[in-house]
């Protein structure tokens, strides 16, 4: 077979064959679709309507007639389900294995029909999918799409050859929170509407009802009130079902749930004759943690009616796919034969809200055959989920000819060809994930893969002082290709629903472009020594930094809206920005550079001395409490589902404590998304382990929280209270990540944070510098490397926000200043052009 795409035809998914003959027919004219079976009329629509969209006459007829082309339709055993051939030749023949093959045949002809004008090319296409099921799952927390949406979704989905839309939206009340409630009557009449749009899609509209949270398996009360709730879908036309069991709370049951899941699948499916078999997911459904695999899994899995389709995630939560992969869970319970569907959390971001999923699928490998299902979890962004969907469908329809980088390409001339090239810059700049994938690796979407090198040059030239304008110029073109970008998608895309998801990100990107240009005309200023020229460049760079704070996406968390700030540019661009603006400062002599501090750091809360821990919550066997006190970075972490734990170090004698610190996932040797880094925390302190008091606060996402004591600290425990943990759960609790706590009876200070030139403000003879904390000093220099200050305020009281110095004659165009916090080091001294 042939799996290499066309060079006449770009039709995705990739047909398994397609041969060409090297010759033509005209199509326009003297048209008839002969039909040679029974078609249903779903399918004849969509050929029909696109022969009507395009003003092309045509009759339907019963023989073929000669001296005109017909579209001959028919069945065909081909041995392959769902699959088709379409052979163009002097006549047009689509024989499809059964209905679905047909439809599929017609739509693939539809495409070629779209790239052609009055003559098309003699070809054969034999054609068929590789994983039997295939689709999405809407099955994110978050706002569920809307009715429209999930319509358009169903039509863009049928046309790239899906065949399921599973419904499962975690905040529709009527499939979870209130499981036992029926549709009121405009609901239902958008469910009855999407079970149509599957007929006329050719997609399995599945309805899944979640009850795990709230119902009593041994109800004979529950049993009755879910089959209610299935006959009011049935009756809606829906035809295929299924129960869920994930993310719920309480110790579950895996023989119950089955044994529930059964009686539904005997009372119901099979008793109705005309349903589709039931679909499942248990509470355990990855590998890397949930109920046990043996005690929990292995009793669902052999429990459950054979023909019951059950998901799995995979390695973790999320996960890198392959074979091996989705054959783990088979061989940890006793190499059962039961083959497994995808339940594929990609590109869902209800974990990393703040980011906008739209990368290339390096993850999802070619020997993927033994999936009998493949769902995608898309984002509560329906139109932006499209692209990974279309990339998605043409993986699973043709794994072993699945090219990431051309499925990538084609994604965006698919859903928005008149700004494609714009909407690759842009997704290609903003997609970077990195999650814990367990034992399947790294679940890593790179980004800015194709500026990489270019900027690289530029550190090498800076770093050599070699061809630096030359460097610059290069990479200071794309930025300016970026900027354009951004414009052109808010300007020219037609699809403006799609817009509407972007433009928090397009106007992050756009911004961040803009501070990229600017940095890049002050590291010019450096090289031609315009010192004034290079400051006002770097504080327009600053403040496009600043100004991407403004740029959020409305998200529903917990059932209340909630507003994120975006995160753009996060891998490369970003850092390389912020990098070369300090870079530049230095090199200007308007900055000074940062110490270089390699402490060897005594940690005294360690088991190894003898140190304990306890949690507020719950050890998991393989995520436990004591990982925090162990050393190892990489030893494991600490994991809560509460949404305000606490843990307790016992340091079995009273200590001085000067400084501490929190190791949080983003830290390189934990190899974990810095969105699971802790929000906010408080740190407790006691001498009896009952009497504590606050000693200090903070709200930071850093990597590594690291914060001395305002006030020493004399305390045998200490208590790290969670306030705010990395994500919040609709079930009222959190999730917390933690890799280390870390105490210090000697002190380790680092430089205090730095005054920007946009926290000071000059008028005459006074000087305000804002943004000032308890404890604060702030120095100021007539030069960059002298020892005594010009003036040095008194130590900033309590809730003070700003400090003011009046009738400070300046004699020179420049100060420079400094901040020293209590009990840390001098920053950054940095200066203000007057």
């Amino acid at each position: 077979m042939n799996n290499e795409q066309s060079l006449n035809y770009e039709i995705y998914p990739i047909p398994q064959s397609i041969k060409y003959k090297n010759e033509q027919i005209i199509f326009n004219k003297n048209l008839n679709i002969v039909k040679n079976c029974t078609v249903n009329e779903y399918t004849l629509n969509h050929l029909e309507a696109y022969l009507k969209e395009n003003n092309i006459s045509y009759k339907t007829l019963d023989n073929v007639e000669k001296d005109s082309l017909n579209i001959i339709l028919g069945l065909k055993d081909i041995n392959k389900k769902e699959g088709y051939v379409l052979d163009i030749d002097n006549n047009i023949y689509i024989d499809g294995n059964d209905l679905s093959g047909l439809f599929y045949g017609i739509i693939t002809l539809i495409k070629i029909l779209k790239q052609s004008d009055n003559f098309i090319e003699k070809c054969i296409i034999e054609d068929y999918p590789n994983i039997r099921y295939r689709g999405y799952i809407e099955g994110f927390y978050g706002y569920p799409w809307s009715h429209n949406d999930r319509i358009d979704l169903m039509k863009f989905g049928g046309e790239n050859k899906f065949n399921t839309y599973i419904y499962a939206p975690k905040d529709d009340p009527y499939h979870r929170k209130n499981w036992r409630d029926l549709y009121p009557e405009e609901k239902a009449k958008e469910i009855k509407e999407l079970a149509e749009q599957g007929h006329i899609n050719n997609i399995k509209f599945v309805w899944t009802i979640h009850p795990g949270d709230t119902i009593d398996l041994l109800s004979e009360e529950d049993f009755k009130s879910t089959i209610k709730k299935l006959e009011q879908l049935y009756n809606l036309g829906v035809r295929q079902f299924g129960v869920l069991f994930d993310d719920i709370s309480g110790i579950a049951d895996g023989k119950k749930q089955a044994d529930y899941i059964n009686r539904v699948d005997t009372e119901f499916v099979k008793a109705k004759k005309d349903v589709e078999p039931l679909l499942t997911v248990g509470t355990r459904y990855c590998e890397a943690w949930g109920p046990s695999m043996e005690q929990y899994f292995k009793v669902f899995l052999e429990t459950l009616h054979e023909d019951v389709e059950i998901m799995w995630t995979g390695a973790a939560t999320m996960s890198n796919m392959s074979y091996e992969q989705l054959d783990a869970p088979k061989r940890k319970i006793n190499n059962s034969n039961k083959d497994l569907a995808v339940w594929w959390n990609y590109p869902v971001n209800d974990y990393c809200n703040s980011r906008m999923l739209m990368g290339k699928l390096e993850n999802l490998k070619p020997d993927l055959t033994n999936a009998t299902g493949f769902f995608s979890n898309p984002m509560h962004q329906a139109q932006a989920s499209k692209q990974a969907l279309f990339c998605i469908a043409d993986h699973n329809w043709n794994t072993k000819a699945f090219d990431c980088d051309k499925s990538y390409s084609a994604s965006f001339r698919a859903i928005a060809p008149e700004v494609s090239k714009e909407l690759e810059i842009f997704a290609s700049n903003i997609c970077y994930v990195k999650e814990d994938g367990g034992d399947s690796g790294v679940f890593l979407f790179d980004e800015s893969w194709y500026l990489k090198d270019d900027i690289i040059n530029l550190q090498n030239a800076i770093k050599e002082k070699d061809d630096v304008e030359k460097y610059a110029d290069i990479v200071l073109e794309q930025f300016k290709i970026i900027n354009d970008a951004t414009t052109k998608v808010k300007e020219k895309c037609k699809n403006k629903q799609l817009v509407k998801e972007l433009t928090p990100f397009l106007d992050a990107l756009y911004l961040l472009s803009k501070a990229g240009e600017h940095a890049l005309l002050a590291l010019k200023d450096l090289k031609n020594g315009n010192i004034n020229s290079l400051e006002k460049n770097n504080h327009i760079a600053i403040e496009n930094l600043q100004n991407m704070q403004i740029c959020e996406v409305d998200v529903l968390k917990d059932g209340e809206p909630r507003m994120f700030v975006v995160e753009v540019g996060s891998l490369v661009l970003k850092p390389f920005v912020e990098q070369l603006i300090n870079t530049v400062n230095i090199e200007a002599g308007v900055e000074s550079k940062p110490l270089e501090l390699n402490y060897d750091m005594k940690n005294i809360a360690l088991k190894s001395l003898g140190v304990t821990v306890t949690s507020s919550t719950g050890k998991d066997s393989e995520e436990q409490v004591e990982n925090l006190i162990k050393g190892k970075i990489a030893g494991g972490k600490w994991c809560s589902l509460e949404y305000r734990p606490a843990v307790t170090v016992d340091l079995k004698e009273i200590k001085n404590l000067k400084q501490y610190r929190i190791i949080n996932c983003g830290h390189p040797d934990a190899g974990e998304n810095p969105m699971w880094n802790t929000k906010k925390a408080q740190i407790l302190a006691s001498k009896d382990g009952e009497n504590f008091t606050v000693v200090d606060e903070f709200e930071n996402k850093d990597d590594i929280i690291n914060r001395m004591f305002f006030n020493e600290v004399e305390a045998r425990y200490i208590k790290l209270q969670i306030l705010e943990p990395a994500q919040i759960s609709i079930n009222g609790g959190g999730h917390t990540r933690i890799y280390a706590f870390e105490l210090f009876d000697e002190a380790y200070p680092y430089q205090s944070d730095k005054i920007l030139p946009s926290e000071v403000e000059i008028n005459g003879d006074t000087i305000r510098i804002k943004n000032i904390k308890k404890g604060d000093v702030i120095k100021i220099y007539e030069n960059l490397n002298d020892t005594e200050p010009l003036k040095e305020t008194k130590e900033a009281e309590e809730n003070l926000k700003s400090i003011c110095i009046e009738d400070f004659k300046i004699n020179k165009n420049r100060i420079f200043l400094e901040r020293v916090s209590k009990n840390y080091l001098p920053s950054i001294r940095t200066s203000k052009s007057l």
